[in-house]
């Protein structure tokens, strides 16, 4: 059991100077992780990965997104450019029913491959494994079912040797305090995690901050030791 989880900060899409203003933005903020999406055009995607790298410098991590964006000789023609500055992983760089190509990239890579949109359910997490098409796995609670068929995933993942973390769709509140105690009880769960949803929104159906360090102290949050998951809903007046 862990107390506390690191996080990695999500840049969206957007033109090169907004990517790399976010990215100082959170890494001079202390958040150990950068994710960046990726997946539209090889170039520009090529161009934002040196710019932050330089922009943030070797001591905060990269990671990158395609959400499905590139073709299997697209991924391996600029993934290898990529790897030069540096990267932690490399997320669903190609369509998710692709397996055979999500091997090869495995395979040719020296950056482990993460799978998210090709990984849903326990059979999935089957598929996956036996076919050595994923070398890690982004676990989002609510796409398998919940907590117990998350934790049947993460025990395939174990059993595979295949480390896991915790992504977010994003959740508020509530989801986020399950991904966290999710986080802190899997033992397969070693990556930084992506549970900043409550720091996306305006407003929250809990009360007070449940959430310890999220947003007081960015790039962890603190699981919290209360009953349950830790958090008071707090309705609004009639």
């Amino acid at each position: 059991m862990r107390d506390r989880i690191p996080l990695a900060w999500a840049v969206g899409l957007g033109s090169v100077e907004e990517m790399v203003a976010e990215a100082v933005t959170y890494a001079r903020a202390g958040f150990p992780t950068i994710k960046l999406k990726i997946g539209r055009d090889p170039a520009l995607d090529l161009t934002v990965v040196r710019e932050v790298r330089a922009a943030i410098g070797p001591d905060v991590a990269i990671r990158v997104d395609a959400n499905q964006g590139y073709d299997r000789i697209t991924a391996r023609r600029i993934l290898p450019k990529m790897e030069e500055v540096g990267l932690q992983l490399i997320e669903q760089p190609i369509p998710r029913w692709d397996y055979a190509g999500l091997a090869e990239l495995c395979a040719a890579l020296e950056t482990p491959i993460m799978a998210d949109e090709s990984l849903y359910s326990l059979h999935e997490a089957h598929h996956l494994a036996r076919l050595r098409a994923a070398d890690l796995f982004n676990i989002k609670l609510l796409k398998p079912g919940g907590l117990f068929r998350a934790k049947q995933v993460a025990a395939v993942a174990e059993a595979a040797g295949i480390p896991c973390l915790v992504g977010s769709m994003p959740e508020m509140g509530v989801g986020t305090l399950a991904g966290a105690h999710f986080a802190a009880s899997t033992a397969v769960v070693t990556y930084p995690c992506e549970l900043i949803g409550p720091l996306m929104f305006r407003g929250d159906v809990l009360r007070g901050n449940p959430l310890g360090d999220l947003g007081r102290v960015p790039g962890y949050l603190t699981v919290p030791d209360a009953p349950g998951l830790g958090g008071e809903v707090e309705l609004p007046p009639e």
